[in-house]
């Protein structure tokens, strides 16, 4: 049986507490024959609620959640999540839902076929 590819999709989040259930439902959903997904979510102290949202996800083993104590910007959740992955893959998705995780298969296609290492 061959291997799935691993993907890590890093979800930084601030003060997203409108998008950040919304969009974690969506990537959990993605579906790709052979492709296993890792959702690593780096939560920068957010005081709009965005935590209390992601703390829901504690428990599913398809997430990692990651819980700075101040919010440091974008680049330092993403290297913190980057710490984390696992993934042979790794996708950034921003929390305010402006990119579509049904967008995923048409990406990562041309990086599972070796056309290209960076979509």
């Amino acid at each position: 049986m061959k291997k799935k590819t691993l993907v890590s999709v890093i979800i930084p989040v601030y003060n997203e507490n409108s998008t950040i259930l919304e969009l974690i439902q969506k990537v959990n959903n993605v579906k790709f024959p052979g492709v296993k997904f890792q959702i690593v979510v780096v939560e920068s102290n957010s005081d709009d609620g965005s935590r209390e949202i992601v703390k829901k996800f504690e428990n599913n083993k398809k997430f990692i959640l990651i819980f700075q104590p101040f919010a440091l910007g974008k680049g330092s959740a993403v290297i913190e999540g980057l710490k984390k992955a696992n993934g042979d893959i790794i996708i950034i998705q921003d929390s305010d839902l402006e990119y579509n995780p049904n967008d995923y298969e048409i990406m990562l296609k041309p990086i599972i076929k070796n056309k290209t290492d960076f979509v």
